[in-house]
C-alpha cells in the first residue's frame, strides 16, 4: 500500500532524509502512540527491529545553496508498507498536522491521497529503485553491489525484514542481478553520528537503478511493499516492480 504526501514550496536542509523520518513520527504520533512505541521503542531503548516501510523523496525544480535545498517546486514523499493499519494511522496523522518542523526548517501539506500498488504475481521480476539501495555486512560495511558477499548479506537483511513483519523466514533464498545499477553516497546528518566526524555526518553507500529479483511470490509481494536492504525507515530501499 502506498501513500503520496506532496509539500509546498520550501527549504530544506542539505542532508533531508532525517527530516522526513522525524515527519513520519510526528504524524503517527497523533495518530497512533500505540504504533509509535510498537516501532520505535523497547523499554527504555531504542527499537532497532526492522521497520515495516519504506520511502522516497522527489524533489521537482530545486536550488543546492550552501548549507540548504530551496525547493521551487512540490516535494513528494511516497511511503510504501505491507501494514495498511501504518499506512492509514499515517495518513490521518498526516491530514491532521498539516504543518511540520524539523529544526530551523518547516514544510506545509499540500495534499495526501493513497495510491494503488503494483504486486508481483511470478517468481522473476524486474525492479527499479525509487531510493537506493544500501546493504552492509554483518561488519558493519556497506558493500559495493559487484562484492562477492552481496547477495549473500543482501538475503540475511531481507529475511530479517521478513521475519520481523510477517514472524517467518524468507521460503527460499532470493536472486539479486543487477541490470543497471549505479553507486550513490547518501549523506545522513545527525548527532547520533557527532562521533564519526565533526560534522556529524554519516556517508553511505547506495545503489540505484534496475535489477532483477527473484524468489517466491510471496516474499518478493512483502518487499516489493516494505523494501530491501537496511535504513528503509529513513527513505532507502524503496522499489517499484517494471516487469514480470
Amino acid at each position: 500500500m502506498n501513500l503520496l504526501i506532496v509539500f509546498q514550496p520550501a527549504k530544506l536542509p542539505k542532508q533531508y532524509n532525517f527530516m522526513f523520518t522525524s515527519i513520519v513520527k510526528a504524524a503517527l504520533e497523533i495518530s497512533s502512540p500505540e504504533i509509535i512505541k510498537e516501532l520505535y521503542s523497547y523499554g527504555e531503548k531504542a527499537n532497532k527491529k526492522a521497520k515495516s516501510f519504506t520511502g522516497s523523496i522527489f524533489l521537482q525544480d530545486y536550488v543546492i545553496e550552501e548549507t540548504e535545498i530551496k525547493v521551487n517546486g512540490e516535494i513528494r514523499v511516497t511511503i510504501s508498507s505491507p501494514d495498511p493499519e501504518l499506512i492509514l494511522y499515517l495518513y490521518n496523522g498526516i491530514v491532521q498536522k498539516k504543518i511540520f518542523r524539523y529544526q530551523a526548517h518547516e514544510v506545509q501539506l499540500a495534499y495526501v491521497k493513497v495510491l494503488s500498488e503494483k504486486l508481483p504475481t511470478k517468481r522473476k521480476v524486474l525492479f527499479k529503485t525509487n531510493s537506493p539501495i544500501a546493504v552492509k555486512n554483518k561488519e558493519g560495511r556497506f558493500l559495493d553491489v559487484n562484492d562477492p558477499s552481496y547477495n549473500e548479506d543482501f538475503n540475511y537483511i531481507a529475511n530479517v525484514i521478513v521475519k520481523a513483519i510477517t514472524g517467518r523466514n524468507l521460503l527460499e533464498p532470493l536472486s539479486f542481478t543487477p541490470v543497471i545499477m549505479k553507486k550513490k553516497v547518501v549523506q545522513l546528518k545527525h548527532h547520533s553520528f557527532a562521533k564519526l566526524n565533526k560534522e556529524s555526518i554519516l556517508f553511505v553507500n547506495c545503489y540505484e537503478g534496475s535489477f532483477i529479483l527473484e524468489g517466491a511470490i510471496e516474499d518478493l509481494a512483502i518487499l516489493t511493499s516494505s523494501g530491501l536492504g537496511v535504513r528503509r525507515s529513513q527513505f532507502f530501499g524503496s522499489i517499484q516492480m517494471l516487469q514480470e
